[in-house]
């Protein structure tokens, strides 16, 4: 479907003996690649971002969830490696840090084991873990989702578990940690002075005023919002924020000095895992590509070709997006998963990736976002994967085989969707294949991405029902999983006889997953995907005390982990580990 304004793309040929026409094309993109690094370490899973100024140096720390945090150095346009995993004591797990800049410290907490690390900056090159803060009965079961710097205090953000915080020493030494009297499922902190901006998973936006000794938070409003609670980003030079909501998109709120408020949305297609705000910029960030709005006042005429109302009525003007994964398509990667500007520019983490990107609000939304991978049956006479044009200029797009062959070519118009569907044929059974697929606005290239086709067997080469991973439209291992706490776990088994499934796997510790896991689980709450039978298959047992955590109360989920069920259910299956050697 196509939305918005078009343009009709003029002849790319010319014509013999006559002057070559002018480029149509060369428009300037909004957000330009400078920099892109994949961590070394293995199979990392990039989390969140902090920029540290030191001696006249910019450092990056990138939390790395199991193998701690990284050190990067934000020389000119560049990224430098300098650390690439630092100390972790015993076990090093790190989803969320904060930087305590009084004492030179950095904070790593995690999600799932109730420690938190302190790492002295003293050489902000090197971090040297200081101390693992010991559990207290407090922090009892769960560890915590962000974590927050504001004047002399460390705030928690532990989902269920509410909000905490210590006082920090002049050394950076924690005191007692101390509950909140907050009522809230509370997963994103953001500090602005005196105050804490709060998301939570079930009342939406609070705004906290801080007690400047004790630290102490008291609620002051509640902005009710649509969404999962995925990230909150604030704009230090404003009364402003603006909320990660998933499938429900971005959100920007102010404040008023007594009232939270809604200014403004922002719902580009997919699931919307990070977001940010410097000035006039809005980073919008889906797992599949990063957008970049342009909040001017005078944007339309500043940039008369670029209309807002892209995806929604009254959405600001996309002046930039760049796509997930790696910029040098040798292989089809990179999920989204956290974004903050720094300096005029905005950084990512894309799961194995760091991104450092040039930021220009007069630029165009250049380049594609596209599937990640095509899986299909062998008796299938087509295969396909979906593209769709982020913003309002027509681009070219010319779909290849790895060895060059041009397999496809078409104009994508402005905000179109399209199915790129090719004879399978000429796929080989049982190989993926990288499909690269070159952009062109004009003339220019403009991006070189590319997605995987895979297809399976036939059921005589490979019977689903006993070798695993059916492609979309086969028919479903049958599996029996557990459900409940340890000493009374029932037996499930899916599919349901008789009823249509959609099975989701996931692992509760993979940060990539995170995004994607929370709003499908959002939408079901809310009876979104009424009907389509979702079931939530978790590797490890979230019974008893992380299905608060991940609100799966009353939701038809199980688990599949040999080490947690009971050997008369695990002998149940064809797999001992149905997650990976079935499915995955």
């Amino acid at each position: 479907m196509t939305r918005g304004w078009s343009v009709l793309l003029g002849s790319l040929a010319s014509v013999a003996c006559s002057p070559a026409p002018a480029d149509p094309g060369a428009h300037d993109p909004g957000l330009v690649l400078l920099a892109q690094r994949e961590q070394p370490t293995p199979g990392p899973h990039l989390a969140e971002l902090r920029v540290h100024e030191a001696g006249g140096e910019r450092l990056l720390y990138v939390a790395n969830s199991n193998d701690v945090f990284a050190v990067y150095a934000l020389g000119e346009g560049g990224l430098e490696l300098l650390v690439d995993r630092v100390d972790g004591g015993d076990w090093g797990r790190c989803t969320t840090m904060a930087i305590h800049e009084g004492s030179a410290n950095l904070y790593c907490g995690n999600d799932d084991v109730p420690w938190v690390r302190r790492y002295s900056l003293a050489d902000p090159r090197a971090p040297q873990l200081q101390v693992e803060e010991p559990p207290t009965p407090m922090f009892a079961g769960l560890g915590t989702r962000d974590i927050e710097v504001v004047g002399d205090h460390l705030y928690f953000a532990r989902s269920d578990f509410g909000l905490a915080w210590a006082a920090i020493g002049a050394d950076g030494s924690l005191g007692p940690e101390q509950t909140a009297s907050i009522v809230g499922n509370v997963r994103l902190l953001a500090g602005a002075g005196d105050r804490l901006w709060a998301l939570t998973a079930d009342r939406g936006l609070l705004m906290l005023r801080l007690d400047p000794q004790t630290g102490a938070p008291v609620e002051l409003d509640q902005l009710a919002l649509a969404g999962p609670a995925l990230d909150l980003g604030l704009d230090e030079g404003s009364e402003r924020a603006i909320v990660a909501l998933g499938s429900q998109g971005a959100a920007i709120v102010s404040w008023d000095g007594s009232t939270l408020g809604l200014e403004g949305r922002m719902l580009p297609p997919g699931v919307v895992s990070a977001a940010d705000l410097e000035g006039d910029a809005a980073a919008v960030i889906t797992l599949t590509g990063a957008y970049l709005y342009d909040l001017r006042a005078d944007a339309l005429q500043r940039v008369a070709d670029r209309p807002g109302g892209g995806w929604i009525d009254d959405e600001p003007p996309i002046a930039g997006f760049v796509s997930a994964g790696g910029w040098d398509r040798s292989e089809r990667s990179g999920s989204m998963n956290f974004a903050r500007f720094s300096a005029g520019e905005l950084l990512i983490s894309d799961w194995t990736f760091i991104e450092r990107l040039g930021v220009n609000l007069d630029g165009y939304p250049l380049g594609i976002d596209i599937q990640r991978a095509a899986y299909h049956g062998a008796a299938e006479a087509e295969v396909a994967f979906g593209v769709r044009n982020p913003g309002s200029l027509p681009q070219r797009l010319e779909v290849l085989s790895v060895g060059g062959e041009r397999l496809d070519a078409f104009t994508l118009g402005p905000f179109e969707t399209r199915a790129v569907t090719l004879d399978a044929a000429r796929f080989e059974v049982a190989v993926p294949e990288l499909l690269p697929v070159q952009v062109y606005d004009g003339f220019e290239l403009v991006a070189d991405v590319a997605t995987v086709v895979l297809r399976r067997p036939t059921d005589a080469e490979w019977p689903v029902l006993e070798k695993g991973a059916p492609a979309p439209g086969d028919r479903f291992p049958k599996i029996t999983v557990g459900r409940g706490p340890e000493g009374a776990i029932e037996p499930v088994t899916i599919p349901a006889a008789g009823l249509p499934q959609r099975v989701v796997f996931f692992g509760s510790d993979c940060v990539a997953m995170w995004a994607e896991v929370e709003d499908l689980i959002w939408r079901l709450r809310v009876g979104d995907l009424a009907g389509t039978g979702a079931f939530l298959e978790s590797f490890d047992n979230l019974a008893p005390i992380r299905t608060a955590r991940w609100q799966l109360d009353g939701l038809p989920w199980g688990f599949s982990s040999p080490d947690d069920l009971p050997p008369e259910i695990v002998a149940l299956n064809p797999w001992e580990l149905p997650y990976d050697q079935a499915f995955n």
